[in-house]
């Protein structure tokens, strides 16, 4: 009798804990989504293109809000190396910000995919104080430049001089972005300063004048910045349909924000970042919407992010390359595109940037 009851005993105990095991197998129910994007430098919680109208249109939570799970944004002011750290600590599971820091974070070992991109062909200037008898980046060879390092704009620039047979070292880079680098130029601290439309503010307020534009006459669009969206691989893995459905969102915000009607509308929401109106609508003139918010991932894009890793790995950016063709993951975007019925609506381009009509 003893033996029979050791043996139910032991049955039980068997049973408790393979039910435990099960039990615990079972992936927990999603409660919020970690996202990280790069903005604020004005003291405003936006970002821009993209990224910055899904956050300020609430797309993503009313996507996810009849689920309980929280969209908890995180808008980095210190743009990619912030991002980069938070990333590597575990603290985010999707990012949106620009090419450069991507590319460190990935090639450093942060195992995360590209899934689309957020916006391409973006603009950036280098601005001198009014009185620089400065005319061209040779001009500024051993003179105090800020720029934020460690972004896409650090490679921007570095685009710029290796055309001109120059190196960072032949400069006196100063870290430097927003609302600082608008500072340290106007009061004279800083030779110049490399940054985006906000330049376009301190040139009407008659505080510097511009000396050079991605918008110039022969400037290739590879130079200009490109920005995207990676997913931690842990995150997908677990949460396929998630990113999905993010995906989704994104191709249907990004339509949204390329029909010609909505351009004012896009406009006035990225201005919401803290740089005016005024000044988007000049750097965007005669340029559609559609072909900066242009989510594709097609051979021009690639091509620019191989291009990008053998150039940081060249600089010493990075201690060695990566592929980029097993970086970037397609399936997301194109189910989004198909679903949605947009296969065609963002004409792609060829590795040289051309219109590739098919």
């Amino acid at each position: 009798m003893k033996r029979l009851w050791s043996m139910v005993l032991a049955g039980v105990f068997i049973v408790s804990a393979v039910g435990a095991t099960t039990a615990s197998a079972e992936p927990q129910k999603l409660k919020e989504i970690r996202f990280g994007c790069s903005g604020g430098g004005y003291g405003k919680p936006f970002s821009i293109y993209l990224v910055g109208l899904v956050l300020a249109k609430g797309a993503l939570e009313k996507e996810f809000e009849p689920d309980g799970i929280k969209i908890n944004w995180t808008v980095f002011k210190g743009a990619g190396p912030a991002i980069n750290e938070a990333f590597a600590n575990g603290l985010l599971d999707i990012g949106a910000y620009g090419d450069f820091p991507a590319i460190i974070s990935r090639a450093g070992g942060v195992r995360h995919h590209l899934i689309s991109t957020s916006y391409k062909r973006t603009s950036a200037y280098i601005a001198v104080p009014k009185d620089s008898n400065a005319k061209s980046i040779a001009d500024l060879r051993g003179k105090k430049i800020g720029i934020s390092k460690g972004t896409t704009s650090q490679l921007v620039f570095n685009n710029l001089i290796k055309s001109q047979g120059l190196q960072e070292k032949d400069f006196r880079l100063i870290n430097l972005s927003g609302q600082d680098g608008d500072n340290a130029l106007s009061g004279g601290e800083i030779d110049a300063l490399f940054g985006s439309t906000n330049l376009l503010k301190l040139r009407n307020q008659g505080l510097a004048r511009l000396i050079w534009s991605t918008g110039d006459k022969g400037v290739p669009d590879d130079w200009k910045a490109f920005g995207q969206v990676v997913v931690l691989d842990r995150f997908s893995k677990e949460h396929p349909e998630i990113i999905q459905r993010i995906m989704n969102v994104y191709v249907q915000t990004a339509y949204w924000a390329s029909l010609p009607e909505n351009r004012q509308e896009v406009l006035r929401l990225m201005a919401m970042t803290g740089t005016p109106l005024a000044f988007y609508k000049e750097d965007l003139e005669g340029r559609e919407v559609k072909e900066i918010i242009d989510p594709l991932l097609d051979p021009f894009a690639v091509q620019h992010y191989k291009n990008a890793v053998a150039f940081a790995k060249e600089r010493g950016f990075i201690r060695k390359e990566f592929d980029v063709d097993e970086w970037v993951d397609r399936s997301y975007l194109n189910a989004a595109l198909k679903a949605q019925g947009l296969e065609d609506f963002w004409p792609p381009h060829d590795v040289d940037g051309n219109i590739n009509v098919k």
